[in-house]
């Protein structure tokens, strides 16, 4: 399945954080934590475990074990815990964004930004014509 904007942003976060690739199929414990996040942090948008079973390439029923494991994690595992707050708190900033700004209006800014872009060039014009001018 094809992740949508939003899952790749989680998924771009949670790589760098642990450096690894989530799709991998290992079972080292930080790749398990890595696609525990993952996972939890989906459910909480609202994604449902198959569709997050269909992104990580596995059964639902290893998605189900995730969200049970990431109390646990979170209960046991400080270094988990702190992991878990800093990826949500950065893939939250980075959703309003992507929620703020839907395609109608991300045309609307590509047309505002053309057109400040053009006035700036006319102005940067204007202004090298004048110091010419003033240095002749």
């Amino acid at each position: 399945m094809k992740l949508t904007v939003e899952a790749e942003n989680l998924k771009d976060i949670i790589e760098r954080r642990y450096d690894l690739d989530l799709l991998d199929s290992r079972r080292h414990t930080r790749f398990i934590h890595a696609r525990c996040l993952f996972s939890q942090l989906l459910k909480e948008k609202g994604y449902g475990c198959f569709a997050i079973s269909k992104m990580l390439h596995k059964n639902h029923a290893t998605i189900l074990n995730y969200f049970e494991n990431f109390k646990w994690f979170v209960k046991m595992d400080e270094e988990f815990r702190e992991s878990y707050e800093q990826i949500n708190e950065q893939f939250q900033a980075n959703s309003v964004i992507y929620e703020e700004l839907r395609e109608v209006d991300l045309k609307k800014q590509l047309v505002l930004l053309q057109k400040e872009n053009k006035l700036l060039y006319l102005r940067n014009q204007k202004l090298k014509k004048q110091l010419e001018e003033a240095v002749n």
